[in-house]
């Protein structure tokens, strides 16, 4: 049985992502097992918050926000996780701004939010 991270639905983007990222080993003639999927978002220490920046206008724009980028921003041979959000679109406004949110991995599937420290908390849409 294979274990993947996951987060439901309406919760903040947690593991699942990036866990689908993960090759899977393919072995000839068997059958993949059952997947065991198991919410750790509130463990995780993410909290980021996608958004699209919509307007109700329906522009292409608002479907071509967020993505991520996973690498060891820190050097300490752990894979941190950098989210992209989007912005707010002409015609948008938020009180708070939704920002880049950059994660250091602590290991254990734990992360802190080092969005301010790192000055990576852009606020454009990406």
């Amino acid at each position: 049985m294979r274990q993947f991270q996951y987060q439901s639905p309406g919760r903040p983007v947690a593991l699942l992502t990036v866990m689908l990222l993960m090759p899977y080993p393919v072995t000839q003639g068997l059958e993949p097992g059952p997947f065991l999927f198991t919410d750790i978002t509130d463990q995780s220490g993410i909290s980021f918050q996608h958004t699209d920046g919509s307007t109700g206008e329906h522009y292409l724009i608002e479907c071509m926000a967020g993505a991520l980028a996973l690498w060891d921003y820190d050097n300490d041979d752990d894979i941190d996780i950098y989210f992209l959000n989007g912005g707010a679109i002409k015609g948008t406004t938020f009180s708070t701004p939704p920002t880049n949110a950059l994660y250091r991995n602590d290991g254990n599937w734990h992360f802190t939010d080092v969005t301010e420290a790192s000055g990576l908390g852009d606020t454009g849409h990406a």
